[in-house]
């Protein structure tokens, strides 16, 4: 509930009077609340008594006196507010949901970078094992000096025996 000054006789009345107590004007649906300010007006303003923000009747979009007239031939150019709320919020929104699509696909090709890196070291893990020779045990250990620990000590295992044998 606000207090709102009648515009017949001046008193403070609520917006939510159905008449005005003091001269009988007619107060409740007729009143509407400045977008800019939050000064309560009746319907018929033609702009806001408090920060002087005009109405535009049909529509009920407002414009303060700053807007440029390009702006202003936009706004009056639209059905309604919604319309001027989404037409100037369309550009921030597609710029977030690219930002989230191309965050999105560089998650993706790095999470796919890293499967491929673990299926190369497996491969390599399974060949090191497999072979005889020092070399591709030694270099399995310099490329995946990273590897799980279980991989590195197992090719350690079987490096140290390939050498000890060999003695």
């Amino acid at each position: 509930m606000a207090l709102i000054n009648c515009p017949e006789c001046g008193h403070d009345v609520s917006d939510r009077a159905k008449i005005c107590p003091h001269c009988g004007v007619e107060i409740a649906g007729q009143v509407i609340t400045c977008p800019r300010c939050g000064q309560v007006n009746f319907k018929d303003a033609t702009h806001c008594s408090f920060c002087h923000t005009q109405f535009v009747e049909e529509n009920k979009i407002f414009f303060d006196d700053k807007n440029d007239s390009d702006t202003l031939k936009d706004i009056i150019g639209l059905k309604s507010f919604k319309q001027f709320v989404l037409k100037e919020m369309r550009m921030p929104t597609t710029t977030i949901v690219t930002g989230v699509v191309f965050m999105i696909v560089i998650f993706v090709g790095l999470y796919f970078k890293q499967v491929v890196r673990e299926q190369n070291e497996f491969v390599d893990y399974q060949e090191a094992l497999s072979s005889k020779q020092s070399s591709v045990m030694q270099n399995y250990l310099d490329m995946y000096e990273h590897a799980p620990k279980a991989h590195r000590e197992n090719v350690k295992r079987h490096l140290e025996m390939l050498d000890g044998g060999e003695e």
